[in-house]
């Protein structure tokens, strides 16, 4: 219903390739090209930004003119209705006034993992020199209490807080604490 519609307007619509699928999704779209948007006003302000992936109950209705984005969630969107080439990750359960987001990426590949607040947390960015990670990033399927730190020059494993191995640029690995004849870190 009311999907890519242009109603009381004089513009001439060339917009082509585009998949809009619900209420009021796309129906600012004129000249944008290649856009998928699913959900209630995905997409609604968009006029002519191409090849964006727009699926969440109002996701992206912001967007005018930028393309390349991929936004996912409920709310989800950019900060500017130009951005070209970002990606929005969150969700909603109903617990808070806001969705809270997950992951937030940029068009230089710098990408932001964000904790159950929606607080960035770990930053990563993949460039032709490899990946760098700083920040800490949580490894839940081992435990909570162990976190692994980057800060420019070291590799840190952490338990509860506490450094208990790191390892440098160089490689080696070093040790905090005591090895146990088990071979384990106290």
């Amino acid at each position: 219903y009311q999907v890519m519609r242009q109603a009381g307007t004089s513009a001439v619509v060339t917009a082509s390739r585009n998949v809009a699928i619900g209420y009021r999704v796309l129906t600012a779209n004129q000249t944008g090209n290649n856009n998928i948007a699913m959900g209630y006003d995905s997409g609604l302000a968009l006029t002519t930004g191409d090849a964006n992936v727009l699926v969440g109950y109002q996701c992206g209705d912001a967007i005018t003119t930028g393309s390349g984005n991929v936004l996912i969630g409920y709310k989800s969107d950019v900060s500017s209705a130009g951005h070209h080439g970002r990606l929005a990750i969150q969700g909603y359960d109903g617990s808070t006034a806001d969705p809270i987001k997950w992951i937030d990426g940029d068009n230089g590949g710098v990408t932001l993992y964000h904790n159950s607040g929606g607080t960035p947390t770990a930053k990563a960015s993949i460039t032709s020199a490899g990946l760098t990670v700083n920040g800490a990033v949580t490894i839940p399927a081992v435990s909570n209490d162990w976190t692994i730190t980057f800060n420019g020059n070291n590799l840190r494993f952490n338990y509860g807080g506490t450094p208990k191995m790191q390892l440098d640029t160089n490689g080696n690995l070093i040790v905090v604490g005591d090895v146990t004849s088990e071979g384990t870190i106290s």
